[in-house]
Formats: structure tokens, C-alpha cells, sequence
């Protein structure tokens, strides 16, 4: 990413169980919302909803790449402070150039007893390294998003155990997307053609590897985004971005890996005829989801990004908290497990995305760096209110 817009790229179960509970899944997507599998209504009979918090996304000017751990530290005890009505989990990228940078932040986040997830496949780890010379992330596969092999993922996991929770694949058929449209003679991305790949974007190979290593270690995977076949755009049916096709790949791998899945919707879909960001999906995404892929997942969840204001020309950061508490709230009346937020600066007291110039340096004498916004605040204390007047 080299800038601070934000929309994805356009771009045990088996036998007779397995055919009644896609049945009745399917049912349930087409006449209601509350699509969750026998596992995740287990689970979160006795668990709580998990609040998770990206606090980091390999921007030059972010504050594991200048290793401000008391500004680490301020976010973390802010994270931490869900406990209690939430499960808190932090999000991070792992595609840092200097890996002690990711290592220093992890150990704190450890140090403060909570739990990460890893972007392993994404489409923010594919973007250009800027400046060229001096690239501040140098992922395993950039043009695929990749940021770690499964060896790289697997020493982390032996690094930190369980607190190692999982991994996110975020926006992996955005990014396939706009790569395969591009292919076809369609660049919405005129001044990135390096991150383009010779092929398709979304790889089997890659999705074998991703959900191979999770469920060797008994891992979460959250799987993230906001283009699904059943959205009706009529670019993302076309034939030749095989996105009906990817579907079918993932809930084969789902299945075939018995991972443990939680499918969520990215809420920045840039859908042009929204009249505001409360319109249109906020009630509907769950029937987005293929009903064979519910069955075979976790749960289901969504990420709730400021970025969803990009629809209406409005920066993330002016973004009204009060949308994003919305969407929070009737993602947990939908029967979510998981929402995750971001971007981590309009949560936290950080400097906006600056693409490739860095402009930390003045915020290290900021006692207050890294501590929760005023969003962060009133979304968490609106959404604990609503969980505790619903139970």
C-alpha cells in the first residue's frame, strides 16, 4: 500500500450430517442470517465474542516499523481492557525487511498475555516495496501476497506457542480480481503494474499451504473479503476470473483440512450505489457466503474498517464511529464470532497512513502515542452495552 485509501481491490462433518447441515445452512442463508456451524454454536455457548484489532500493516510510518514499543504497549493494555466481555485478539503483518522489528512486537504482545494473528496472504503484502532501494517489507512472495513460507510461519509458531493463535488471508480474491481483469486489459491500477503476477492471484498451491500449516497446529484461520460470486457484480462473474471456481477450491480445502475457519466480510466493498455506509449489505452479507462453505466453517465474522467511507468520498478518518457501531451491532445480532477492526490509526493515537514517507519521528515524544482514540472508546463501550443487554 502506498497510500491511506483503503478499498479492496475491485478490484466433522460427514456422511448424512454433512448433507443435512449444507441444507439447512443453505436454508438458513436464504431466509435468515444467523449462519453459523455445530461447531461455532458450541463454542460460543461457552466463549465470547472476539473482538480482534489490526495494530499494524506494514506502512512505513507504523509503529512496529519504528519499534515504539511504549506506543505498542499503550495500544496492547487498551486491547487487553476488552477482557472480561470480549476475547481480544491482535492482528499484525509479518512482511517487515528487519524481522526483529515483527519479533519486538510480538514479545510484547505476549509479555501483555494476549493472543496474534498473523497476515500470511494478503493483498496489502503484494503492494510495491516504495522507495525500491530501501523496502521496508521483503515478503516470501510479494507478487501473491505472501509474507512468510510455512517454515518461516512454522518457527514462529515454535517461537510463541499458542499465542500464535492464527492466521488471516485477507482480500485473496480482491486481489485475483483485479490481477485476472488486468490480464484481461483492465488496469484499475495504473501506477502499480509490478504487483500484478503472470497469472492468476489466487492459487490452490498457496491455500493448500496456508490451511496445511493451520491445522497442523491446531490454528484459527480468518478468512477475509469483500468480493463474493454471490455479490452479482458482473465483472467478478466473468469467466476468466475464475471466482465461482475459487469458492468451490476453498470449501474442497476447508473440508479437506478440517481447519478451523472463520469466513468474514470485509465491509469496504466499494459499491458505488451505496447512499451511505448503513446501506445495502449491513443486513444481508451473510448470504454472501457460499452455504457448503458455512457448514464446513467455524464461524463467520466481519471486519469492520473506517474504510467503508470511501464510498462516499469521505476519508477513513472522518468516518463516523457511529456507522462502524452499527455494523458492530448487527454483526453480533447476524451471530458473528469474530469482528475485527481497522485501521489501527483510527482506533489508536498514531500518524495517518503516509505511504512511503515516514513520519513517525515527532510522535516518539508523544506520552500519549498509541493510546485508544476517542473511537476506540465509544465503539468498544457502545458494543459491551449491547452484548450485556442481549444476554
Amino acid at each position: 500500500m502506498t497510500h491511506a485509501t483503503r478499498s479492496p481491490e475491485p478490484p466433522v462433518r460427514a456422511g448424512l450430517f454433512r448433507v443435512l447441515a449444507v441444507a439447512l445452512v443453505g436454508f438458513l442463508v436464504g431466509t435468515c442470517c444467523l449462519v453459523v456451524s455445530r461447531e461455532a454454536l458450541a463454542r460460543s455457548a461457552a466463549g465470547k465474542l472476539i473482538l480482534g484489532f489490526s495494530i499494524e500493516e506494514a506502512f512505513v510510518n507504523s509503529p512496529v516499523q519504528n519499534r515504539d514499543l511504549a506506543g505498542l504497549s499503550n495500544t496492547l493494555d487498551a486491547i487487553k481492557g476488552l477482557e472480561g466481555t470480549f476475547q481480544p485478539l491482535v492482528f499484525l503483518g509479518c512482511a517487515q525487511t528487519d524481522e526483529t522489528l515483527l519479533f519486538d512486537a510480538l514479545d510484547l504482545v505476549v509479555q501483555k498475555q494476549l493472543n496474534f494473528v498473523l497476515d500470511t496472504w494478503t493483498s496489502g503484502t503484494k503492494a510495491p516495496p516504495r522507495p525500491a532501494a530501501k523496502p521496508v517489507t521483503q515478503p516470501y512472495d510479494r507478487l501473491h501476497g505472501v509474507c512468510k513460507s510455512v517454515e518461516q510461519l512454522q518457527a514462529i509458531r515454535d517461537r510463541y506457542g499458542a499465542s500464535f493463535a492464527g492466521i488471516r488471508i485477507h482480500e485473496s480474491f480482491a486481489a485475483n480480481f483485479s490481477t485476472q481483469m488486468y490480464h484481461s486489459g483492465v488496469n484499475w491500477f495504473t501506477k502499480k503494474k509490478a504487483i500484478f503476477p503472470d497469472g492468476p492471484y489466487f492459487l490452490r498451491k498457496i491455500l493448500d499451504d496456508q490451511l496445511g500449516f493451520a491445522a497442523r497446529n491446531d490454528m484459527l484461520v480468518v478468512f477475509n473479503d469483500p468480493w463474493w460470486y454471490a455479490s452479482g457484480n458482473k465483472d467478478l462473474r466473468k469467466p476468466f476470473v475464475g471466482q465461482e471456481r475459487n469458492e468451490r477450491e476453498l470449501i474442497d480445502a476447508v473440508s479437506q483440512y478440517r481447519s478451523r475457519v472463520i469466513i468474514t466480510y470485509g465491509n469496504n466493498e466499494p459499491l458505488k450505489s451505496w447512499a451511505d455506509p448503513l446501506a445495502a449489505r449491513m443486513d444481508s452479507w451473510p448470504k454472501l457466503f457460499p452455504p457448503q462453505l458455512v457448514a464446513e466453517a467455524e464461524g463467520i465474522g466481519l471486519s469492520n474498517q473506517a474504510w467503508l467511507c470511501d464510498r462516499i468520498s469521505v476519508p477513513e478518518t472522518s468516518c463516523s464511529v457511529d456507522w462502524l457501531i452499527k455494523w458492530s451491532e448487527r454483526a453480533v445480532d447476524l451471530g458473528s464470532t469474530l469482528i475485527q477492526y481497522e485501521p489501527y490509526w483510527y482506533f489508536f493515537n498514531y500518524p495517518r497512513s503516509a505511504g512511503e514517507k515516514n513520519d513517525y519521528g515527532p510522535w516518539l515524544s508523544n506520552p500519549q502515542r498509541g493510546a485508544p482514540t476517542r473511537n476506540f472508546t465509544v465503539m468498544v463501550e457502545a458494543l459491551r452495552a449491547y452484548v450485556r443487554d442481549r444476554n
